[in-house]
Protein backbone atom coordinates (compact mmCIF):
# COMPACT_ATOMS: atom_id res chain seq x y z
CA UNK A 1 0.00 0.00 0.00
CA UNK A 2 1.18 3.35 -0.98
CA UNK A 3 -0.03 6.90 1.02
CA UNK A 4 0.22 9.96 -0.61
CA UNK A 5 0.24 12.64 1.97
CA UNK A 6 -1.60 16.44 1.00
CA UNK A 7 0.12 18.90 3.51
CA UNK A 8 -2.51 21.47 2.64
CA UNK A 9 -5.49 18.97 3.71
CA UNK A 10 -6.71 21.74 6.10
CA UNK A 11 -7.14 24.31 3.30
CA UNK A 12 -7.14 22.27 0.35
CA UNK A 13 -10.58 20.65 -0.91
CA UNK A 14 -10.89 16.87 -2.15
CA UNK A 15 -10.05 17.33 -5.83
CA UNK A 16 -6.58 18.21 -4.86
CA UNK A 17 -5.90 14.95 -2.57
CA UNK A 18 -7.78 13.12 -5.34
CA UNK A 19 -5.23 14.79 -8.06
CA UNK A 20 -2.14 14.04 -5.86
CA UNK A 21 -2.86 10.30 -5.57
CA UNK A 22 -3.69 9.86 -9.14
CA UNK A 23 -0.67 11.74 -10.42
CA UNK A 24 1.47 9.24 -8.19
CA UNK A 25 -0.08 6.28 -9.42
CA UNK A 26 -0.36 7.27 -13.28
CA UNK A 27 3.09 5.77 -14.22
CA UNK A 28 2.77 2.42 -12.30
CA UNK A 29 -0.89 1.55 -13.68
CA UNK A 30 -2.84 0.84 -17.00
CA UNK A 31 -6.28 1.99 -15.37
CA UNK A 32 -6.95 2.55 -11.77
CA UNK A 33 -10.11 2.99 -9.73
CA UNK A 34 -10.87 5.88 -8.50
CA UNK A 35 -13.38 6.06 -4.83
CA UNK A 36 -13.96 8.10 -2.00
CA UNK A 37 -13.24 6.56 1.33
CA UNK A 38 -17.18 6.69 2.32
CA UNK A 39 -18.14 3.85 -0.33
CA UNK A 40 -17.32 1.09 0.82
CA UNK A 41 -19.56 -1.43 -0.30
CA UNK A 42 -19.92 -1.72 -3.64
CA UNK A 43 -19.47 -5.14 -5.35
CA UNK A 44 -16.58 -7.03 -6.64
CA UNK A 45 -18.70 -7.94 -9.90
CA UNK A 46 -19.15 -4.54 -10.10
CA UNK A 47 -15.15 -4.32 -10.68
CA UNK A 48 -14.74 -6.89 -13.15
CA UNK A 49 -17.91 -6.06 -15.01
CA UNK A 50 -16.53 -2.28 -15.18
CA UNK A 51 -12.58 -3.84 -16.40
CA UNK A 52 -14.60 -5.82 -18.93
CA UNK A 53 -16.65 -3.06 -20.43
CA UNK A 54 -14.14 -0.63 -20.56
CA UNK A 55 -11.65 -3.30 -22.47
CA UNK A 56 -14.60 -3.84 -24.84
CA UNK A 57 -15.65 0.01 -25.46
CA UNK A 58 -12.40 1.32 -25.45
CA UNK A 59 -13.33 4.41 -23.33
CA UNK A 60 -10.84 6.31 -21.03
CA UNK A 61 -13.59 6.81 -18.48
CA UNK A 62 -16.20 4.86 -17.36
CA UNK A 63 -19.09 5.57 -14.19
CA UNK A 64 -21.10 3.30 -13.07
CA UNK A 65 -24.82 4.00 -12.22
CA UNK A 66 -27.63 2.61 -10.39
CA UNK A 67 -31.10 3.34 -11.28
CA UNK A 68 -29.81 6.42 -13.34
CA UNK A 69 -27.62 7.27 -10.24
CA UNK A 70 -24.31 7.97 -10.60
CA UNK A 71 -22.12 6.43 -8.27
CA UNK A 72 -18.38 5.17 -7.68
CA UNK A 73 -15.83 4.05 -7.96
CA UNK A 74 -14.80 5.38 -11.46
CA UNK A 75 -12.32 3.34 -13.60
CA UNK A 76 -9.82 6.00 -15.39
CA UNK A 77 -7.40 4.99 -17.91
CA UNK A 78 -4.10 6.27 -16.64
CA UNK A 79 -3.37 8.44 -20.22
CA UNK A 80 -6.67 10.54 -19.62
CA UNK A 81 -5.18 11.36 -16.09
CA UNK A 82 -2.90 14.45 -16.89
CA UNK A 83 -6.10 16.44 -18.61
CA UNK A 84 -7.55 15.35 -15.80
CA UNK A 85 -5.73 16.80 -12.93
CA UNK A 86 -5.03 19.89 -15.11
CA UNK A 87 -8.53 21.25 -14.66
CA UNK A 88 -8.84 23.97 -12.59
CA UNK A 89 -12.25 25.42 -12.56
CA UNK A 90 -14.80 24.79 -10.02
CA UNK A 91 -17.20 21.23 -9.40
CA UNK A 92 -14.20 19.24 -8.09
CA UNK A 93 -13.38 15.66 -9.44
CA UNK A 94 -16.84 15.27 -11.09
CA UNK A 95 -16.36 18.21 -13.05
CA UNK A 96 -12.57 17.84 -14.27
CA UNK A 97 -14.12 14.26 -16.00
CA UNK A 98 -17.46 16.23 -17.39
CA UNK A 99 -14.64 18.42 -19.18
CA UNK A 100 -12.60 15.47 -19.94
CA UNK A 101 -12.20 15.50 -24.08
CA UNK A 102 -11.88 11.84 -24.05
CA UNK A 103 -13.93 9.01 -24.47
CA UNK A 104 -16.64 8.48 -21.44
CA UNK A 105 -19.47 5.81 -21.08
CA UNK A 106 -21.42 5.16 -18.07
CA UNK A 107 -22.55 1.68 -17.55
CA UNK A 108 -25.79 0.54 -15.62
CA UNK A 109 -24.82 -2.13 -12.88
CA UNK A 110 -27.35 -4.07 -9.99
CA UNK A 111 -25.10 -2.97 -7.61
CA UNK A 112 -27.14 -0.30 -5.08
CA UNK A 113 -23.63 -0.47 -2.85
CA UNK A 114 -21.85 2.03 -5.38
CA UNK A 115 -24.28 5.04 -4.75
CA UNK A 116 -24.15 4.41 -0.88
CA UNK A 117 -21.94 6.67 1.57
CA UNK A 118 -21.58 7.58 5.05
CA UNK A 119 -22.18 11.79 4.55
CA UNK A 120 -24.50 11.61 7.55
CA UNK A 121 -25.76 9.74 10.61
CA UNK A 122 -28.86 8.64 8.19
CA UNK A 123 -26.40 7.23 5.18
CA UNK A 124 -24.19 5.54 7.92
CA UNK A 125 -27.42 3.70 9.25
CA UNK A 126 -28.15 2.84 5.79
CA UNK A 127 -24.63 1.55 5.26
CA UNK A 128 -25.10 -0.68 8.40
CA UNK A 129 -28.41 -2.05 7.01
CA UNK A 130 -26.94 -2.98 3.43
CA UNK A 131 -23.75 -4.93 4.71
CA UNK A 132 -26.06 -6.51 7.05
CA UNK A 133 -28.75 -8.31 4.12
CA UNK A 134 -24.94 -8.97 2.14
CA UNK A 135 -24.06 -10.83 4.43
CA UNK A 136 -26.94 -12.87 4.24
CA UNK A 137 -27.20 -13.19 0.75
CA UNK A 138 -25.68 -16.01 -1.53
CA UNK A 139 -25.17 -14.59 -4.45
CA UNK A 140 -24.97 -16.49 -8.10
CA UNK A 141 -21.50 -16.98 -9.11
CA UNK A 142 -19.51 -18.55 -12.33
CA UNK A 143 -16.57 -20.01 -13.24
CA UNK A 144 -14.57 -20.22 -16.18
CA UNK A 145 -11.64 -22.78 -17.08
CA UNK A 146 -9.26 -22.20 -19.80
CA UNK A 147 -7.48 -25.24 -21.20
CA UNK A 148 -5.08 -25.55 -24.11
CA UNK A 149 -5.41 -28.15 -26.33
CA UNK A 150 -3.59 -29.92 -29.23
CA UNK A 151 -3.72 -33.60 -29.46
CA UNK A 152 -4.54 -33.62 -25.35
CA UNK A 153 -5.18 -30.98 -23.36
CA UNK A 154 -1.91 -29.72 -22.14
CA UNK A 155 -2.02 -26.96 -20.31
CA UNK A 156 -4.70 -25.21 -17.33
CA UNK A 157 -3.95 -22.93 -14.77
CA UNK A 158 -2.30 -25.73 -12.84
CA UNK A 159 0.42 -26.13 -15.05
CA UNK A 160 0.59 -22.44 -15.09
CA UNK A 161 1.10 -21.94 -11.75
CA UNK A 162 3.62 -25.04 -11.61
CA UNK A 163 5.60 -22.83 -14.12
CA UNK A 164 5.24 -19.71 -12.27
CA UNK A 165 6.79 -21.47 -9.34
CA UNK A 166 9.83 -23.22 -11.10
CA UNK A 167 10.90 -19.36 -11.98
CA UNK A 168 10.36 -18.20 -8.38
CA UNK A 169 11.56 -20.89 -6.80
CA UNK A 170 14.66 -22.28 -9.40
CA UNK A 171 13.13 -25.99 -8.33
CA UNK A 172 10.59 -28.27 -10.03
CA UNK A 173 10.56 -30.53 -6.47
CA UNK A 174 9.50 -27.23 -4.60
CA UNK A 175 7.58 -26.04 -7.06
CA UNK A 176 5.63 -28.45 -7.13
CA UNK A 177 5.20 -28.23 -2.80
CA UNK A 178 3.87 -25.05 -3.11
CA UNK A 179 0.74 -26.42 -5.90
CA UNK A 180 0.32 -29.41 -3.48
CA UNK A 181 1.19 -31.94 -5.99
CA UNK A 182 3.53 -34.56 -6.12
CA UNK A 183 6.99 -34.61 -7.56
CA UNK A 184 5.28 -37.35 -9.90
CA UNK A 185 2.58 -35.70 -11.27
CA UNK A 186 3.80 -32.07 -11.99
CA UNK A 187 6.83 -33.72 -14.13
CA UNK A 188 4.36 -35.50 -16.18
CA UNK A 189 2.60 -32.35 -16.92
CA UNK A 190 5.68 -30.34 -18.06
CA UNK A 191 6.66 -33.59 -20.17
CA UNK A 192 2.71 -33.61 -21.40
CA UNK A 193 3.07 -29.57 -22.12
CA UNK A 194 6.32 -30.00 -23.76
CA UNK A 195 5.42 -32.81 -26.06
CA UNK A 196 2.43 -30.99 -27.47
CA UNK A 197 4.40 -27.83 -27.86
CA UNK A 198 7.53 -28.98 -29.72
CA UNK A 199 9.52 -27.06 -27.35
CA UNK A 200 10.89 -27.17 -23.67
CA UNK A 201 9.64 -25.65 -20.70
CA UNK A 202 11.95 -26.35 -17.72
CA UNK A 203 15.98 -25.59 -18.42
CA UNK A 204 17.59 -28.53 -15.57
CA UNK A 205 21.05 -28.02 -14.89
CA UNK A 206 22.97 -30.00 -11.90
CA UNK A 207 25.96 -29.01 -9.59
CA UNK A 208 27.25 -25.96 -9.30
CA UNK A 209 27.70 -23.53 -6.83
CA UNK A 210 24.02 -23.40 -5.54
CA UNK A 211 23.64 -27.44 -6.14
CA UNK A 212 21.77 -27.44 -9.37
CA UNK A 213 18.26 -26.72 -10.11
CA UNK A 214 15.81 -25.64 -12.66
CA UNK A 215 14.64 -22.28 -14.48
CA UNK A 216 12.09 -21.53 -17.28
CA UNK A 217 13.06 -21.41 -21.04
CA UNK A 218 12.28 -18.31 -22.72
CA UNK A 219 9.57 -20.06 -24.42
CA UNK A 220 8.07 -21.06 -21.53
CA UNK A 221 8.46 -17.36 -19.97
CA UNK A 222 6.78 -16.04 -23.02
CA UNK A 223 4.09 -18.82 -23.09
CA UNK A 224 3.17 -18.27 -19.79
CA UNK A 225 2.83 -14.49 -20.32
CA UNK A 226 0.05 -14.59 -22.91
CA UNK A 227 -1.75 -17.39 -21.34
CA UNK A 228 -2.46 -15.12 -18.16
CA UNK A 229 -2.94 -12.33 -20.47
CA UNK A 230 -5.56 -13.99 -22.37
CA UNK A 231 -6.75 -15.71 -18.60
CA UNK A 232 -7.47 -12.10 -17.79
CA UNK A 233 -9.41 -10.89 -21.01
CA UNK A 234 -11.49 -14.22 -20.64
CA UNK A 235 -12.27 -13.75 -16.49
CA UNK A 236 -13.15 -9.85 -17.55
CA UNK A 237 -15.53 -11.34 -20.45
CA UNK A 238 -17.22 -13.64 -18.82
CA UNK A 239 -18.02 -11.67 -15.53
CA UNK A 240 -19.45 -9.00 -18.07
CA UNK A 241 -21.32 -11.43 -20.31
CA UNK A 242 -22.71 -13.10 -16.60
CA UNK A 243 -23.66 -9.84 -15.25
CA UNK A 244 -25.94 -8.93 -18.55
CA UNK A 245 -27.06 -12.58 -18.51
CA UNK A 246 -27.87 -13.60 -14.59
CA UNK A 247 -28.09 -9.99 -12.78
CA UNK A 248 -31.90 -10.72 -12.50
CA UNK A 249 -31.73 -13.94 -10.93
CA UNK A 250 -28.68 -12.63 -7.76
CA UNK A 251 -31.04 -12.17 -4.75
CA UNK A 252 -31.59 -8.76 -4.21
CA UNK A 253 -31.29 -6.78 -0.66
CA UNK A 254 -34.90 -5.64 1.23
CA UNK A 255 -32.69 -2.36 1.46
CA UNK A 256 -35.14 0.67 0.32
CA UNK A 257 -33.12 3.34 -1.76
Amino acid sequence: MTCVYNPDYATSDMFCSACMGLLDIRDKVDRVFFLPADVPLFSRQSLFTMMGYMDYCGCDVLVPTYKGERGHPVLIKSEAISEITSFRGEGGLRAALEAHGGVKEFIELPDVGTTLDADRPEDYQLLKKYAKSMALEEPITCAAGVVLSRKQPFFDDDVASLLEQVANTFSISQACNAIGVSYTKGWKSIKIAENQLGFPLVNSYQGGARGGGSSLTREASALLSAYRGFRKRVDSFCEMEFQKCFSDYQRQSDIQC
